[in-house]
């Protein structure tokens, strides 16, 4: 399980290392890069609650829904902001 979050974790780095080359020279307003780069910080902080929570041995799976949740959603404002 950690071989696998370490490998999830490497790939997210990638993808956003590529997609924040792509916002810089595509000429895209500060305001809305911000507001991506804060969106992508909480999806992170999210994703670290999840699997600290999945390491406990009784992890509150009312909890851990509640973090997936919010990160769907944070995901869909992304996205919106990607097609601006």
């Amino acid at each position: 399980m950690y071989d696998n979050a370490k490998k999830a974790k490497a790939s997210v780095l990638r993808n956003e290392i590529t997609e924040n080359e792509l916002v810089y020279s595509s000429g895209i307003p500060d305001s809305l890069r911000n507001k991506k780069n804060l969106l992508s910080g909480d999806i992170s902080a999210y994703n670290n609650l999840i699997l600290e929570e999945m390491r406990k041995k009784d992890p509150d799976n009312k909890k851990i829904s509640l973090w997936k949740d919010a990160i769907f959603d944070m995901n869909r404002e992304k996205e919106r902001y990607q097609t601006l």
